[in-house]
């Protein structure tokens, strides 16, 4: 009988504060102070999963789907169980992301590394800085590669939209780029190649063209 009271002032509380009552949204706000005790033990069981810029955000997601939904609260259990399941899902979700960014931060390393062993050895300048040599040598390629290397080097869009937006297998579209970046790397060394048979004033020529 207990639980049942205090499940019946909490959705009394609930429904005070859609009615818009300062007091009850005070107390409602003093009673999410528990989600990020929730995402801090589920992170703890996770064995710190989810780093601590991620957490906060999960937190402030947690504040506002909770509040967002306030008028779906049955008043079948305190507040603090309800909100545990939001922080349990969003918890999920946040470690998800995490996941996904980190594949595409280290896939976007592996590509750099492996067009910018191809660039001029002695200046091991940043693949950023070569953006115009790249670019340069893309001309070499059939436009269905210049797409995929434009959208995905450049724009550094993911695989999966790629294959929605292409209406192709993920697997086929990896496949594809990776060939795109073989030619590209063959085009850029066919580049390096023709400048250094150039006399040094038609090299000059050259890469003044090239800026343009």
């Amino acid at each position: 009988m207990t639980n049942e009271k205090q499940w019946k002032r909490d959705l009394a509380l609930i429904r005070q504060t859609l009615d818009g009552d300062e007091e009850a949204v005070a107390r409602f706000a003093d009673r999410m102070k528990c989600i990020p005790r929730f995402l801090g033990s589920i992170n703890r069981r996770a064995h710190r999963s989810l780093s601590i810029e991620r957490l906060q955000e999960a937190s402030q997601e947690v504040a506002l789907r909770v509040w967002r939904d306030r008028s779906a609260f049955t008043g079948h259990s305190v507040i603090e169980t309800w909100v545990y399941r939001y922080s349990a899902h969003v918890f999920q979700e946040s470690l998800k992301a995490q996941s996904k960014a980190e594949f595409r931060r280290a896939e976007h390393e592996e590509i750099h590394t492996i067009l910018a062993s191809d660039l001029d050895a002695s200046d091991q300048l940043h693949l950023d800085t070569e953006a115009g040599r790249i670019r340069q040598a893309m001309r070499h390629l059939p436009p269905s590669q210049v797409e995929l290397i434009e959208r995905k080097l450049f724009l550094d869009q993911p695989f999966s939209f790629l294959a929605d937006e292409l209406g192709e297998n993920i697997n086929t579209i990896k496949a594809r780029y990776y060939r795109a970046l073989t030619a590209l790397q063959r085009a850029i060394r066919a580049d390096e190649t023709a400048k250094s048979y150039l006399p040094k004033t038609d090299r000059g020529r050259d890469d003044c063209l090239a800026d343009d």
